[in-house]
């Protein structure tokens, strides 16, 4: 599905309307995306990854279950 700038505008001004470092960072992996089709799978990483920690308060344990889940990698008990 293909995202218009006006879109894409809407969209980071109503999710970040006061985190401007927030939403640049979004728009940076919505333009290295759209402009690197190799690197989509990174950019895509990366957009779980934010909205998996603004489901959660970031710790270390919650970053590292997070970090995990989004690379797949198994955690130690």
């Amino acid at each position: 599905m293909e995202m218009r700038a006006a879109d894409l505008a809407a969209h980071l001004a109503t999710r970040h309307n006061r985190d401007h470092t927030q939403a640049r960072a979004e728009y940076e992996l919505h333009l290295m995306a759209a402009r690197r089709p190799a690197l989509r799978p990174a950019a895509i990483d990366g957009m779980l990854l934010d909205a998996l920690l603004n489901d959660a308060p970031i710790n270390p344990h919650t970053l590292r279950a997070v970090m995990d889940q989004t690379l797949q990698i198994p955690t130690k008990p």
